[in-house]
């Protein structure tokens, strides 16, 4: 008896293809999710002197605090007076892009999902990410206060038992309370807070090795989680949120053997760092810093899509000295 079969490479055989692509996991981009950007209360303050003027510097200076002794009683004050004292910093934008551009109407047609969207969603995570990245380079290069792990004093002379403590976070806070200038906390409802950023084979150490960790966690008191600043930390200490990045630097080669892991996190105050982004000549639907462009080739068969940003980053120095920025190297768990 005869029976009737169709093979799956026949030609009849059907295939479908779902209309929908896998993409590459990307993380939030890290200080925009977290309400890290914004006025003078924030820890990363956005400049906004170039969104509606012409130029590529934003040049804001640091207030010192007077240390006079004044006078007293009805001793003279004319003549001893006190001059105030400033330092400056500044920052500088550039413009990055980056593109997209299809083959053409038939490429378009042979596949079940839309490639423009796909280009728009692509270009979109790429210009985040560069954000990001950029602030978290910023903040960690060339830091001029730093904490060890342990009893080290350098990335040479730190060994793999000495990871992130509880301690050590602590140790950190109590500098930017006694340091000068002093690391202004940002205050919610009435409360000042710090935050550490730290790697996640750090966060990891913590949980693991720190026996104060759960005790910590369980006795926390409520912290406001509507307030993005609390929004996906992993937990608080001291007055610190702690959060953790991946995006934080890394080295495999500290220690006196030049073979252990290590990073360097990340303690923050408000105004650590500032991002200023240039919208002076802005092409239409360019909204927030970023510019999107779609453009038609030959004979409108292609489209190509650009996105852009004119923007800069930079740590808050004043006078060779970070102003709202300890970095806290230790070793970590190398998880791979």
């Amino acid at each position: 008896m005869a029976e009737t079969e169709i093979l799956t490479g026949d030609a009849l055989a059907v295939k479908r293809w779902s209309d929908r692509t896998f993409v590459e996991y990307r993380a939030d981009t890290f200080f925009d999710t977290q309400g890290f950007i914004g006025g003078p209360d924030s820890i990363i303050e956005e400049k906004t002197e170039l969104n509606a003027n012409p130029g590529d510097k934003v040049t804001f200076g640091l207030r010192m605090a007077l240390t006079g002794t004044g006078v007293t009683g009805d001793n003279t004050m004319e003549g001893n007076e006190e001059a105030m004292n400033y330092y400056s910093c500044h920052v500088t934008i550039d413009q990055i892009r980056n593109a997209v551009k299809l083959k053409g109407r038939m490429t378009e047609q042979r596949v079940a999902f839309k490639l423009r969207n796909d280009a728009y969603d692509a270009l979109k995570i790429w210009i985040g990410e560069k954000k990001d990245n950029a602030l978290f380079t910023a903040l960690s290069t060339s830091p001029t206060k730093v904490y060890y792990g342990g009893t080290a004093t350098s990335t040479g002379t730190l060994t793999a038992a000495d990871l992130i403590t509880l301690n050590l976070m602590s140790k950190t806070k109590a500098y930017a309370k006694t340091a000068s200038p002093k690391i202004p906390p940002v205050r919610i409802k009435g409360k000042d807070y710090y935050v550490v950023v730290l790697h996640p084979h750090c966060e990891y150490d913590l949980k693991i090795s720190d026996a104060k960790w759960a005790q910590a966690q369980r006795e926390a008191q409520v912290r406001g989680d509507e307030n993005p600043l609390f929004t996906g930390a992993p937990g608080i200490w001291d007055g610190i949120v702690i959060h953790s990045h991946d995006n934080i630097a890394i080295a495999s080669n500290w220690g006196v053997g030049a073979n252990v892991p290590g990073a360097t996190n990340l303690f923050l105050g408000r105004q650590a760092g500032v991002i200023a982004f240039g919208g002076f000549r802005q092409p239409k639907g360019g909204r927030g810093g970023v510019n999107w462009v779609e453009k038609d080739f030959d004979y409108d068969n292609q489209t190509g899509i650009c996105v852009g940003m004119s923007k800069g980053e930079a740590k808050a120095t004043f006078n060779t000295k970070d102003y709202a920025c300890v970095a806290i190297r230790t070793a970590r768990t190398n998880i791979s």
